[in-house]
């Protein structure tokens, strides 16, 4: 849910108000659209969608340069879904506290969906100086995770760092490493 007011200029190149009609009573719609501007706020902070996306009545998507903000975070999205996900991305976690309210800090990194439609794999890379919440801070962090969110197989993480500090404690040198599946656990 979103609280706020939501702002749009949605944009549909050839688009015939009859034509349109008919693919949607048949199920034959394909379209092409440019979302030039969706704007409002979620939890308090700015959000802010564009972009280029096309659909068909067969479910295939295609993402054009879609570029989403949400106060000082922001992800950008390119590829399409077919049959196979083959999807990439960018992203920029600098304002980690809207998603955990005291998180603090600063994540870059890349994204890539891929595999079959019913079951994709996500993969996320990604470098922070520093990321910390009230009781846990990372130095120097580097991530590489890869999961398949529907099924959860497949399981692979690597964390390393080079120093996290917790309750008064530090340590240096951090490698950690998450393997197995839904079945393993």
């Amino acid at each position: 849910q979103l609280d706020g007011a939501l702002n749009a200029n949605l944009r549909l190149p050839g688009l015939e108000p009859l034509a349109l009609a008919a693919d949607v009573v048949t199920g034959s719609l394909d379209s092409r659209a440019t979302l030039h501007r969706l704007e409002g706020e979620y939890r308090g902070a700015p959000l802010k969608v564009q972009g280029g996306l096309a659909f068909s009545h067969a479910g295939d998507l295609t993402l054009d340069d879609i570029l989403a903000q949400w106060g000082g975070n922001r992800i950008q999205l390119n590829g399409q879904l077919r049959e196979q996900w083959d999807v990439q991305g960018s992203l920029a976690l600098a304002q980690p506290d809207l998603l955990a309210p005291d998180a603090r800090g600063r994540l870059d990194g890349k994204l890539q969906v891929t595999g079959p439609r019913a079951d994709p794999r996500v993969s996320v890379t990604g470098t922070s100086a520093e990321l910390s919440l009230p009781a846990l801070k990372l130095r120097q962090l580097a991530l590489d995770a890869s999961i398949n969110p529907v099924s959860l197989n497949r399981l692979q993480a690597t964390l390393t760092a080079k120093g996290l500090d917790t309750n008064g404690q530090s340590l240096r040198d951090l490698d950690l490493r998450l393997t197995g599946d839904a079945a393993s656990h």
